[in-house]
This record gives C-alpha cells, structure tokens and sequence, in this order.
C-alpha cells in the first residue's frame, strides 16, 4: 500500500498597516460546522459519521480539546495575536472571536489499471468575525488532502476512518490541528472594514460542460472547486485578502456556525469591492509523440479571467490565458486520471497568471495566450489590476 499526504495552506484575511506593538486579544470561539442542519449530511457526509453528534446537529463534543490543547503553543509563537478562551468578553466592544469552521469534503476514487488512486478532500476555513454584530472580518481557508493507493475502492467505514484521522489526529500525515496551529500563529492584526476582493461567478463553456458531464462530475462541486483553487493561488503568490466564495450572492451573504456546545449564528460575508469572473473555456488532451515504451501527453486549459469593480462599472482585466501539462507517461503502467491532470494545470496556471499581475514577463504572457492576442494590452491590464486591486487590498 502506497500512501502520501499533500496540504496546502491559503492565508487569506485582512491585512491592515499596523504597528508593531501589544498583542492584539482574539476570542477562540471553538470548532464549528459551516452549515446549517439540513445541509450537513450532504456536505460531510464521512466527517460528520467520524466527528457528529450521535444526537443532534454539529460536531460532538470530544472534537474540541484537541484544537483548544494548542493555544498556548500558538500564543508562544505569535508575535501578532493571542488567544483566549473568555467567553464573556467576546460579545462585548470591539472583541473579534476566532473559529474553525469545516467546510466542505470530497472523496475522488481513480482506476489506474488494476488499482485504485483515493484523494481525500477536507476544506475548512480559520475564521475571525465580530461576535456583537455578527460579522465576519477575515477568512483564512485551509485545503487538505491525504492519498491514497488501494487494491479496491475504499469502503464507508475506511473513508470515515480517514476522515476522522485528518480531523483529530496529528500523527497523521494531512491533519487540520497542525494547518490550523500554523494559521493561527501567523495570523495579523485583525481589523474590521478594509476592500474586500473574491470570486463572483464561475462559468462554464458549452465543451466544459460536456466533459464535466462525460467524466460524471457535478458542475456546482466543479465550480467551487475552482474558485478555492484561484483563491489560493492569488492570496498566496499576491498576499492579498481573498473572501470566501459564496455562489449566486456576489453583493454578500450569509455564513452559518454551528458549533460542539450546541450553539449556532448566521453571520454576514462582507460584501466585496472588486470581482474576479472565471470562465472555464475547455479541456482537451493531445499526444505530442510516442514510442513503444512511453507516450508523451499535454492535458491543456483554456481559462477566461475579468476582474472589475461592479460600482463604479470598472474592468481591470479581461483576457484569456491557457495550459498544457505535459506527462510522459509509461504504457506498462497505463495513463494518469486525465481529471486529475486538468485539475493539477489549472492550479498551476492559476498561480502563474497570479505572479505575472507582479511580472509582467512578455514571453510568458505570449506562450500562454492566444496566438492573436495583444501582449502589451494585456501587461497594462495586469498592471493596473495590481495598482487598483492587489496594492490597495494589502
């Protein structure tokens, strides 16, 4: 049995110009669900069969010590913020609480000859938000995933198992306790009001559609998908705030916690100053070249970006941008999952879009657009997204 754990980590928040100086007091809140009840079975159906309450709605209770248990590592190490459990104080001036909040999961099960490659998929979010008002003030999402290669498709009770490891375990190799000690360790000042940037709509072609369809995948899970994908690579190459993606509620929304002792809020998502539109413009797969050993294969994405600030009817960028991934593969083990191969291209290509908003490099920018695109229009767009959005989000 083959086994390897992959984490990565999104920072995403709000940044403001501070000082340094005393530590600013945030209010741990506990563990939560991001859901409301009649959404649980659906969004964690594993977790919540590993961590639920066998009575009633929201984690159990035995989930909460083991993420309590590292405030004081985190306030050892933190030069910014420090944590404390008073409840009391929480709902009183200008105290901003802290929570982590499970977002979503999904379990991906690929056929490579006579084997099975597993993905598992937590997403959660490192909250902080305004107890009083019921606002949240940042957002720092955190997606994990442990592989896996098994002789036959995992049962319920192994997924479940897994779940539970990555939610409580911190021998295990992709655990949420360690993503969200290093979060919170390096957590900024939090301040409320500041310009909000996130996703606003995800579409998909007419060929995205038929090889989303063709591949039995859900749109809606595809979409959300890439949304968390490009969020993570623009706050993370950019060091910009990034708000949670809520799909449909462009203008705001809502986000619900429940939490372990029972107790549960809806809070608002503060609405954002300045969008980005992705189009997903298709998938295809070509063969560069064979022999009698290896194929060499490209697993290209066409990508549709538009950033704008709807108020004042303000478009910063709005061009198209592609890759291809290429494998060699060997014919004695049989070709990769191509899904997976597209999901790897478009996160590249979503990190490397972000570091030329910075770059600017003219060779790049001609390798990864169409053949008849206008390279220095497409510098000064880049530019002035990075003048107008990334420098005043900061």
């Amino acid at each position: 049995m083959v086994r390897w754990a992959g984490i990565t980590l999104l920072l995403i928040g709000i940044f403001p110009a501070q000082l340094f100086g005393e530590k600013q007091t945030l209010y741990y809140a506990g563990f939560a669900y991001l859901a409301d009840c009649d959404e649980v079975a659906d969004r964690y159906r594993y977790a919540n069969a590993a961590i639920g309450k066998v009575d009633g709605c929201g984690p159990a209770d035995f989930v909460e010590p083991p993420y309590s248990s590292t405030l004081t590592e985190i306030n050892a190490s933190s030069s910014s913020v420090e944590l404390t459990v008073g409840q009391g104080d929480s709902e009183s001036g200008d105290a901003i609480s802290l929570a982590i909040g499970l977002d979503g999961e999904n379990v991906s099960v690929y056929k490579l000859k006579d084997r099975y490659v597993v993905h598992y998929d937590l997403t959660a979010q490192i909250l902080t938000f305004d107890f009083t008002n019921k606002e949240i003030v940042g957002a720092y999402p955190v997606f994990i995933r442990y592989g896996d290669l098994l002789d036959q498709p995992p049962t319920d009770e192994q997924r479940i198992e897994v779940f539970k490891k990555m939610l409580l375990d911190r021998e295990f190799g992709a655990n949420l306790i360690d993503e969200f000690v290093r979060v919170a360790q390096n957590i900024r000042p939090q301040q409320r009001g500041s310009l909000y940037f996130k996703v606003g709509q995800v579409n998909l072609s007419e060929r995205a559609k038929e090889y989303l369809n063709a591949n039995d995948r859900k749109a809606e899970v595809y979409q959300t998908w890439v949304a968390q994908a490009f969020s993570k690579a623009f706050s993370s190459r950019l060091n910009m705030p990034v708000l949670p993606y809520t799909k449909g509620q462009v203008i705001g929304g809502k986000m619900a916690l429940r939490f372990s002792d029972g107790s549960a809020s809806n809070f608002d998502v503060p609405p954002a100053n300045y969008l980005a539109h992705i189009t997903i413009r298709g998938m295809i797969k070509k063969t560069l070249g064979e022999n009698d050993y290896l194929r060499k294969l490209s697993y290209i994405i066409g990508l549709g970006l538009k950033f704008e600030q709807p108020d004042m009817n303000e478009i910063y960028l709005d061009q198209n941008f592609q890759k291809g991934r290429v494998r060699d593969v060997s014919k004695a083990q049989g070709e990769p999952n191509s899904w997976a191969e597209f999901e790897e291209s478009l996160s590249v290509l979503f990190d490397q879009v972000a570091n030329q908003v910075e770059k600017k490099d003219k060779k790049w920018i001609k390798a990864h657009t169409p053949k008849n695109a206008n390279v220095k229009v497409i510098r000064k767009e880049l530019d002035t997204f990075y003048k107008k959005v990334v420098a005043q989000s900061r």
